[in-house]
């Protein structure tokens, strides 16, 4: 039997299990190989916060006791209504299970709007984590919490290797395994494909880890146990297999990209489905490996497919959603493809409907090509269930577009966004700031159609520009105008550390402009961008149709005060005068929301009527679903005159359509 341990998810909060891992369980099961699964994040918070002997409390005040950490501090008490959060353990413990109730367990929609619970647990869980990797003494939980999960029967320790941050995790776990229960110990997962030769011989070097699986680990692995039971010489003929002889790295041969359709069953009976936070569970699909398009300069992705690329069979796509539909009663999934074409996402709608399932809700990535202006199939893909669309946007300057080399028109997007967002499909756009090449002229252009286009767009995920190591970009610094720093990094994954040419904006003169012309709407944070205007952001994927109905309401109100300004967070709405623009500013430290204090505008209160019909929303069901679960009294009504008053015709045809 193989004990799998994920890894603790760093970057953010757990919504839906590691499809990687079930697909690896699925493929054991193949092979009649038993596995256990120690899941990542989930369940190590929970222990932290209900086990009584968890140390969680005491390791974040000795964090917080450092006077330099005094700006965190006052962002824990402004999160969490007053300085008394870290006053007694007992307390601590009591609001910590009500945070993470309310987020796991949530009985309403409620928890969506007191101030990203599972945010902050995520922040503190982080802070945990760096604090107890730098002292010994405080390792005693941790290691309890992994080694007692680990049964006597096991034969190998499988641990899963997705971000730069896991190494230190992976050092650490394989030495207190290893120690124990001597058994081998493999690493797998995403980061391993960037790996190169220097990371993949310091982590079996400093680690006691025997073996390293890059890129798709199910066949190798599979093969890789049977040898290990099988007690031969060195493993040289199993695909994709890293290890040390004599303290030599062996690579093997690496081995093509398998297709799509020959993968197994994901199996996702070892996840607890009711320790991930969020109102309703989702899980992960599938639809292909690599990208249908794969040409973009900044992204380094499809290396994890060694650029080749493969869909699954349409059948084969609905039949396993309708298994997984019957087996775990979920209706909520996201696709974790790089982007699905309109005409793939079409033909799995039509087979939904022929088999009479439209009861479900889909998350994709997709392009802004000019088939989406297809109204007739946007009607077919929202019947399926397909209403929630990531777009990668990234400029509104079709010279930076070009650069990046998107494939995509300005025009075309902005008629996408409207079409998409008429047909009652949400959409959410990552741009990205500070590309290589952008002038300000560009910069205006993204900063115009933001504006021009904002009432389509749901959600913007604005990031500033990172340089990944297998892009197109790092591969021909000079056509782009950058220089590449020639400093040593620790992981050949990371990123790569570089200065832009003599034309770009620094830094400082860049963030000045953005702040000036878009007249503070759009604030930089180190490398992170807030925007405001209409637009909502915050930790949910998808906008909240009611609150779409609701910002007509919300915007005369002007100015919440700030305990329902906290209530509401990250659920904002704001309409203001260029002159009031910075009334609220975000900051990307977790969340954090604060008010600039030369506001003259007054303080007004949200109804207790606009609230209920916030809270009705979850951000993933239509809005017939909203309605006819809605316990509130003659909800369909007051939605309606919601949208009359708004003077929003396009939702109001839409709602009746609907109900």
């Amino acid at each position: 039997m193989i004990t799998i341990i994920q890894s603790i998810n760093r970057y953010g909060t757990e919504y839906v299990p590691n499809l990687g891992i079930a697909n690896i369980i699925g493929a054991l099961n193949t092979a009649s190989i038993k596995s256990d699964l120690i899941e990542g994040q989930t369940q190590f918070i929970k222990e932290l916060i209900y086990n009584s002997n968890s140390n969680f409390f005491d390791v974040l005040v000795r964090y917080f006791s450092n006077k330099k950490r005094k700006k965190e501090f006052d962002f824990l008490i402004h999160l969490n209504e007053g300085g008394k959060f870290l006053s007694n353990k007992k307390d601590f413990n009591k609001r910590l299970k009500e945070m993470y109730t309310s987020s796991c367990h949530p009985k309403d929609l409620t928890y969506m709007f007191k101030g990203n619970y599972d945010a902050f647990i995520n922040l503190l869980l982080n802070i945990y984590l760096d604090e107890i990797f730098k002292r010994e003494e405080t390792l005693d939980f941790f290691n309890k919490f992994y080694l007692n999960r680990i049964s006597n029967k096991t034969d190998q320790v499988g641990i899963s290797y997705n971000i730069p941050k896991d190494e230190r995790f992976i050092i650490y776990l394989s030495k207190i395994i290893k120690d124990k229960y001597d058994v081998p110990i493999l690493v797998g997962g995403s980061h391993t494909a960037f790996m190169g030769d220097k990371s993949l011989f310091n982590l079996l070097k400093k680690s006691r880890t025997d073996f390293i699986i890059k890129y798709q680990a199910e066949r190798p692995l599979r093969e890789l146990l049977f040898w290990l039971e099988s007690n031969k010489s060195q493993p040289r003929k199993i695909e994709n297999l890293v290890f040390l002889s004599r303290n030599k790295l062996i690579k093997n041969h690496i081995g093509k990209c398998p297709n799509i359709n020959e993968d197994s069953e994901p199996d996702f009976s070892k996840f607890q489905m009711e320790d991930f936070f969020g109102l309703h569970k989702k899980l992960p699909l599938l639809f292909s490996y690599g990208c249908a398009w794969g040409k973009c300069s900044f992204c380094c992705h499809s290396s994890i497919y060694r650029s080749s690329y493969s869909v699954m069979e349409k059948n084969r796509f609905v039949d396993r959603v309708q298994r997984l539909r019957e087996e775990y009663g979920v209706r909520f999934f996201t696709l974790n493809d790089e982007f699905v074409p309109l005409k793939h996402i079409k033909n799995i709608s039509l087979e939904l409907i022929n088999r009479n399932i439209t009861d479900l809700n889909f998350l994709y990535c997709s392009r802004l090509s000019k088939d989406y202006k297809n109204e007739d199939d946007l009607k077919i893909i929202y019947s399926a269930g397909f209403r929630n669309i990531y777009w990668g946007l990234e400029s509104g300057s079709q010279k930076i577009l070009d650069l990046m080399n998107k494939g995509t028109d300005v025009k075309v997007n902005s008629e996408v966004l409207k079409t998409t967002h008429k047909n009652g499909l949400r959409n959410t756009c990552f741009v990205i700031f500070n590309f290589p090449g952008e002038t300000k002229s560009d910069l205006m252009k993204t900063i115009k159609f933001l504006e021009d286009n904002n009432k389509y767009i749901d959600l913007l995920l604005p990031g500033g520009f990172s340089l990944y190591p297998n892009s197109r970009i790092a591969a021909q610094p000079d056509k782009f105008g950058i220089i590449i720093s020639k400093s040593k990094r620790k992981d050949e994954g990371d990123l790569l550390k570089f200065k832009y040419g003599k034309d770009q904006c620094d830094k400082k003169t860049y963030s000045d402009i953005l702040m000036k012309e878009s007249m503070g709407l759009i604030r930089p944070f180190n490398n992170t961008f807030g925007f405001l205007n209409e637009l909502q952001f915050g930790h949910s994927g998808t906008r909240m149709r009611l609150l779409e109905m609701s910002r007509y309401e919300l915007s005369e109100e002007k100015y919440l005060d700030y305990n329902h300004i906290k209530d509401l967070c990250p659920l904002i709405y704001f309409k203001s005068d260029p002159k009031d623009a910075s009334i609220i500013r975000f900051s990307n430290v977790k969340f954090n929301f604060s008010f600039n204090q030369r506001s003259s505008l007054k303080k007004r209160h949200i109804s207790s009527e606009k609230r209920e019909i916030l809270e009705l929303c979850d951000g993933f069901g239509s809005v017939k679903d909203i309605i006819q679960k809605a316990d509130i009294k003659n909800a369909k009504e007051k939605v309606m005159n919601l949208i009359r008053e708004s003077q929003d015709n396009n939702s109001l045809l839409l709602i009746k359509k609907l109900v």
